[in-house]
């Protein structure tokens, strides 16, 4: 008798790789900042090299390693300074890097775009007493908008989102991850004690909203440049920039969020 087809569908390299990951990245975020931001900077070191193989086919080696060194200064910048020496450290790696790489733009942008996130991720968790929490927070409203978006895209489909970007994605998606990241955020907010009343709803729905605008930013950057994955490092995912891809524009946003919320 042939297999069920949800079953044959299920996304069992997808569910493994979160199974592994998602606890030992909870269990860094509880160990301390040091150990946290260690797991950032070996992040960061990966992204580093997944960027620079997208987007140059001259030097990536040097040019890798020129990044990941920068992301390593600017995470031991947040970890012990004020959070501009870090931001200082990411403009002066950028406009270096930009000239080193022959005035490749892509390379400017990729020590922007992935260094921010890093830094905004150790900051909140150095800076702030409630850190670890913010950012678990963060990590449920990704994780619930992922999963709800590809658990009611799968079983609804229905019209295309971006179908020139990212063909796979609907609106149905869409809503579902929102929805989820909405329910799910919000009661985090209140069980964690960071927040109340109507402000659970647009602080969650606007992290998941930026979340998935980030997923389809690096969905377009990949077909900017003619690739499925960044790489292979996660079964069913790819590249661990295509599994990070929403965190890394949500992340910013959160530390925004923190830094008007403190009164700069």
């Amino acid at each position: 008798m042939a297999e069920p087809d949800w079953r044959a569908r299920l996304p069992l390299p997808r569910i493994v790789a979160a199974v592994v990951l998602a606890p030992l990245a909870l269990a860094c975020l509880y160990a301390g900042s040091s150990i946290f931001a260690v797991m950032v900077g070996l992040g960061a070191v990966i992204l580093a090299f997944e960027w620079v193989r997208l987007c140059v086919s001259d030097r990536p080696t040097a040019l890798g390693l020129a990044m990941a060194a920068s992301f390593i200064v600017a995470i031991v910048a947040a970890l012990v300074c004020e959070g501009g020496s870090s931001i200082a450290v990411i403009v002066v790696a950028a406009v270096s890097l930009f000239l080193a790489s022959g005035r490749n733009a892509w390379i400017a942008a990729g020590v922007v775009y992935l260094g921010l996130p890093c830094v905004a991720l150790v900051w909140l968790h150095t800076t702030l007493a409630a850190g670890p929490s913010i950012i678990l927070w963060l990590f449920v409203v990704i994780w619930t908008t992922d999963i709800g978006a590809y658990t009611i895209g799968r079983l609804v489909g229905g019209p295309k989102l971006a179908p020139r970007i990212s063909p796979n994605k609907t609106w149905s998606g869409f809503f579902g991850g929102l929805g989820l990241a909405i329910v799910c955020g919000s009661l985090l907010l209140v069980e964690l004690e960071l927040m109340a009343g109507p402000g659970v709803i647009f602080a969650s729905g606007s992290i998941s909203l930026v979340g998935q605008a980030g997923d389809l930013l690096e969905s377009w950057i990949k077909r900017r440049f003619g690739v499925k994955d960044t790489g292979r490092l996660i079964p069913g995912h790819g590249g661990l920039l295509d599994r990070v891809d929403s965190l890394i524009t949500a992340s910013v946003v959160t530390a925004l969020f923190v830094v008007v919320g403190r009164g700069g």
